[in-house]
């Protein structure tokens, strides 16, 4: 069975290590990486050719935690691309939860012989179309159409803070320069913010060890679980047929609420037949728990954005019902792609 939290909600990442202690929203990957909803956080190093050299390249990741920090050490070999000889690195990073919403990031790279990178940051990976943006508690727009990967130079800033996927809030403060990508220029669908360490931000002199530090806060967006008529969340499958027996089972076996990452939802027997929502108020968003029969309706049955179901919205005042089609690999996916986050869903 697969579930996808729709609209905004996320997943986990993956193989994650310490999330019980994260403030909700975060999840730690065992490599350091740090998901909050949609977005994602790696700590970067950049060569004179620009390779990058983030937590997914890093080896020999160790960590040792406490009910209330987790530190990661790692060892990466830094150069370019076609440099005959690399210069090992040690990667050091520690994570403190110092409130219910918020953490102390220290990261430090530590070089074998002084080196000249591009830029050393943390880059929080923001999926587009990117909303509420703001830098030292001022507004700042971030075009909806790519015009240049240049957003913002690095200048120095002491705060930015964006509204995510669902109604998460992400801020990072401290005492940085901060820089804007659009990655769109390069194909990717995400905007960068570069936090760049000691030094960086510019033409760095030739060093050997450099650090950053700053805060972040995770404010989660104000969801509750809406009242549901008997089979909400689960698609009514055709008339005169039941739901295959392995997803009616697996379905039943979940708890009867159900709350990943702050979104709480209503599970088990009361999602096995199919039925309705009654919102019965003003909402943002609405953020839905889909699930899939995988091997029968969708995976490499169905190509990407293929409906594999349909929501059905109706109104109050009697206005014309609104058809939504659940889309494989769209919103809903394997759960083999825990971590990943499609158009508009990620797979828990």
């Amino acid at each position: 069975m697969a579930l996808a939290v729709a609209a905004g909600a996320a997943a986990r990442a993956p193989r994650a290590a310490w999330s019980c202690s994260a403030p909700d929203g975060v999840s730690v990957g065992r490599d350091g990486s740090i998901r909050i909803a949609d977005a994602e956080m790696r700590f970067e190093a950049a060569a004179p050719d620009w390779s990058f050299f983030h937590n997914g390249k890093w080896e020999g990741v160790q960590s040792d935690e406490t009910e209330d920090s987790i530190r990661f050490a790692a060892d990466f070999a830094f150069g370019g691309e076609h440099d005959p000889d690399k210069i090992p690195c040690k990667a050091e990073e520690i994570l403190r939860r110092t409130g219910p919403e918020t953490l102390r990031v220290e990261m430090r790279w530590r070089f074998a012989s002084p080196v000249r990178p591009n830029a050393v940051f943390a880059g929080l990976h923001l999926r587009f179309p990117v909303d509420g943006c703001a830098i030292d508690g001022a507004p700042f727009a971030v075009p909806d159409v790519f015009q240049s990967p240049v957003v913002r130079s690095a200048s120095p800033a002491k705060s930015f803070a964006s509204t995510l996927r669902g109604g998460w809030r992400v801020e990072v403060s401290g005492d940085f320069p901060l820089q804007l990508q659009d990655n769109r220029f390069w194909t990717g669908d995400t905007l960068s913010a570069r936090l760049h360490a000691e030094g960086s931000g510019g033409e760095m002199a030739p060093t050997s060890e450099t650090a950053l530090a700053f805060d972040l806060r995770v404010s989660p967006p104000n969801a509750v679980p809406l009242e549901l008529a008997p089979g909400a969340l689960v698609q009514a499958p055709p008339a005169g047929r039941a739901l295959p027996d392995g997803l009616a089972s697996a379905l039943s076996r979940l708890p009867a609420h159900l709350e990943i990452l702050g979104f709480p939802f209503v599970t088990g027997r009361a999602a096995v037949a199919g039925g309705a929502a009654n919102a019965g108020a003003e909402a943002a968003a609405i953020s839905l728990l889909h699930a899939a029969d995988w091997p029968r309706q969708a995976g490499n049955l169905f190509p990407r954005d293929k409906a594999v179901g349909r929501i059905v919205v109706e109104w109050e005042d009697g206005g014309e019902p609104e058809t939504i089609a659940v889309g494989a690999e769209t919103d809903v996916g394997h759960w083999a792609e825990d971590g990943s986050a499609f158009q508009n869903a990620a797979p828990a």
